[in-house]
């Protein structure tokens, strides 16, 4: 592999003008920004940049990002791989690895003269499931104080709304008189590092599981739970 160390650091943030602040005390300049709270800073002193972007109603993580300069020079086959190199919108290839303390690595290349990125106005940041509930605070005992989630934010008392979130996962739960609830199908799928250990955390706590700890052909090890409202959520992590 041929890297050029870090190149930046990706900052997440739930408070945009916050976070620049706080690094404009440290003496980074705002380099650039964009419309949608996201943007560079740039140390006179010639250091890493930082990307901050907001994201309201997650859990904000911090990644280091690193230069690679060419993706066919790294074999990623021994390494725990999240993303494969894909083609993205800023004209990079970007794949993303974890570390041996299961930190995210973003690896970034330059695109090959045969690839292009289509470009648009916008940009997918990801996806959070919204779970009708009859009794939002139930739902909330199980996933905070059973399973460690953290909730950003709730509305009522007793909780009508909340969103609630660990890692890059996140969840709204939202209170209705009847709700449907599928009897068969995950209602979302939730990836983890270390599938054995959760289920054995979640067998302590004695949780329902009803589906066991699997091991499937398509390279998934996962095992799924019943929340108190009834809804199936699967939890698992890429083995092969």
């Amino acid at each position: 592999m041929t890297s050029r160390g870090v190149e930046y650091v990706f900052i997440e943030t739930q408070n945009w003008g916050a976070t620049v602040a706080f690094w404009k005390r440290f003496g980074y300049d705002l380099e650039f920004e964009t419309d949608h709270h996201s943007g560079m800073l740039s140390h006179p002193g010639g250091k890493p940049t930082l990307f901050v972007a907001e994201r309201p109603g997650e859990q904000p993580e911090m990644q280091l990002c690193v230069d690679i300069s060419d993706a066919a020079s790294i074999d990623l086959g021994d390494l725990p791989v999240e993303k494969q190199w894909t083609a993205e919108h800023w004209n990079v290839m970007e794949a993303i690895i974890r570390d041996p303390d299961g930190r995210r690595v973003s690896l970034q290349a330059p695109l090959p003269d045969d690839v292009e990125v289509d470009h648009h106005d916008w940009y997918w940041l990801g996806a959070r499931p919204t779970l009708e509930v009859a009794d939002v605070a139930s739902v909330l005992t199980t996933l905070v104080d059973r399973l460690g989630w953290s909730i950003y934010t709730s509305m009522g008392d007793p909780p009508t709304f909340a969103l609630v979130g660990i890692g890059r996962a996140t969840l709204a739960l939202a209170h209705v008189e009847t709700p449907a609830v599928p009897a068969d199908t995950a209602c979302c799928y939730v990836d983890v590092q270390g599938v054995d250990a959760l289920h054995d955390h979640c067998v302590a706590q004695d949780l329902t599981i009803t589906h066991p700890l699997t091991t499937h052909p398509y390279g998934q090890r996962d095992f799924v739970v019943r929340l108190p409202s009834g809804h199936l959520v699967a939890l698992g992590e890429r083995v092969g």
